[in-house]
């Protein structure tokens, strides 16, 4: 059984029989040594989250301290001792009750190299952090579905928040690890949104809520947090306050449009694709229309234009079909169709979805949306062999093959006609999509197991995949001009979780 499923079942046995939990008990010594490590600073919201910047060679840092702290300073270079950096100015402003949080933002950096930066905690200054600015010609993402740090409370003996918090951003680091460990040239990270649990349902005092704070600390205390660049999105969970904007320091964010409470819609380039990230907690279409408009009117020459959100139009758990999503559907896809949206990655359901809207679709209620025209995945050796998977194999070995008899095939015949099954094993393990003709999207599971939802009974007819086996997931994007390769997999074993997909122009 794996890690993370232990933990949970023995909580939820534990619940069961009432009887009382030794955390470090529940798990290897791994997690006990993380949870000593957390209880030293639990309380205590103050750790560095890095942001994509604008545009490639740009960064944002974003992070704590208390009240009445002297000047905070924050600077950054190429070399390791820290010297030669450069100071950066640093923006202050008042945070929940106690604290105060700083905004950094660094231009000018170069691509594909790595850099050093630190900053003063109570007038001393941190370790080395180390931050690498991928090369943009080719590069990965990693997509996590909700963190949703502290949602494992239920399943704590005695519902502590903290308990579940510190089990959650064991599970969250865990993730982290295992992209950081299986990328080459990972540029950053982007999530659905829930970085939290712990929701503002009170109509005032927005700016005084401070019940999620530790959820905040959970979900930034993974150390890869200070090295991987995380872009975030607004959930339902994130939106009902303020300490979202004071944690993430978004580029192109000071629109206006799309607001909440915790923030509104922003976007950021990286190479040849425009992310674009919307807060669909504001269900006003025309909102995201004005900012669509205006992101892509700025940013004419992009290949791609990749949305995140969190509410999933098209996905394949219990959300997907209530009223509100229903409607949010038939708002929201005529403004993605508008601006020629290519992909849509989103959340909320904590189930694994795939579904695709083609152009000539006219209605988007649940009931009539088809899953779309998938390119067929013939068996037979393909003719036209160009097909942009990685793998190449040309027509004159191909005719070869063809025209040599099995008793006069060499053994390097012999290697090529391996060559040529293991093409046709990808091929078969691979759907792909022509964006020109309609919108991809993906509906992430968990990232951390802190909570699944089951599929719809009767799945929605545009489902083309759903996949619940309550065990986390991370999904991959290979990004290039010509295509963007997309692999979702377990955190656990790192199996593939649906097939390979290829989306091209």
């Amino acid at each position: 059984m794996k890690k993370r499923r232990l933990v949970y079942v023995f909580l939820l046995l534990l619940l069961i029989v009432g009887g009382k939990t030794d955390f470090a008990s529940l798990e290897t010594n791994s997690y006990g040594k993380w949870q000593q490590q957390w209880k030293q600073i639990e309380p205590i919201p103050i750790q560095m989250a890095v942001s994509p910047g604008g545009e490639p060679g740009t960064l944002r840092f974003s992070w704590y301290s208390k009240n009445g702290e002297s000047k905070t300073q924050f600077r950054i270079g190429e070399e390791k001792t820290g010297k030669q950096s450069r100071k950066q100015s640093v923006i202050t402003k008042n945070a929940t009750p106690g604290y105060q949080y700083h905004h950094v933002e660094v231009e000018n950096l170069t691509i594909g190299k790595t850099y050093y930066y630190q900053y003063t905690i109570e007038g001393n200054w941190t370790e080395l952090y180390e931050v690498y600015v991928a090369t943009t010609e080719q590069y990965q993402v990693a997509f996590a579905g909700d963190p949703q740090i502290g949602a494992s409370v239920e399943l704590q003996p005695t519902n502590e928040q903290k308990q579940a918090v510190c089990a959650d951003s064991y599970h969250w680091n865990e993730t982290l690890e295992v992209i950081q460990k299986n990328t080459t040239n990972l540029a950053f990270v982007v999530t659905a949104g829930d970085q939290v649990h712990t929701r503002n349902q009170k109509e005032t005092l927005q700016d005084l809520f401070a019940e999620n704070e530790v959820e905040y600390a959970g979900f930034l205390y993974p150390s890869l947090m200070r090295n991987l660049p995380v872009a975030t999105s607004i959930g339902n969970h994130d939106s009902q306050s303020k300490n979202y904007q004071y944690h993430f320091n978004n580029p192109n964010a000071d629109t206006g449009y799309g607001e909440t409470d915790a923030g509104g819609d922003y976007y950021f380039i990286y190479g040849d694709v425009m992310y674009l990230m919307l807060n669909s907690n504001c269900m006003e279409s025309e909102e995201h229309d004005r900012f669509l408009a205006w992101a892509c009117e700025n940013n004419p020459k992009v290949t791609w234009r990749i949305v995140v959100m969190h509410h999933d139009l098209f996905g394949a758990g219990k959300h997907s079909i209530q009223e509100e999503m229903v409607q949010l559907r038939a708002s929201f896809i005529p403004v993605l169709r508008k601006y020629h949206v290519d992909l849509v990655l989103a959340g909320h359901d904590h189930c694994y979805a795939r579904a695709y809207l083609p152009m000539e679709a006219q209605n988007v209620e649940q009931d009539s949306v088809t899953t779309g025209n998938f390119l067929p995945r013939d068996t037979s050796i393909p003719t036209l062999i160009s097909m942009k998977y990685g793998i190449t194999i040309s027509k004159q070995i191909l005719k070869k093959l063809v025209n040599t008899s099995n008793q006069k095939r060499t053994l390097r015949q012999q290697v090529m006609k391996k060559q040529i099954q293991a093409f046709q094993k990808v091929c078969e393990d691979t759907v792909a999509y022509h964006s020109e003709e309609g919108i991809l999207f993906l509906a992430a599971n968990s990232s951390t197991g802190s909570k699944y939802y089951e599929p719809c009974q009767t799945l929605p007819i545009y489902t083309a995949v759903s996949v619940q086996q309550n065990r986390s997931n991370y999904t991959l994007l290979d990004v290039s001009k010509e295509r963007i390769k997309i692999n979702t997999y377990y955190v656990d074993t790192r199996e593939k979780v649906d097939q390979t997909i290829v989306l091209k122009k």
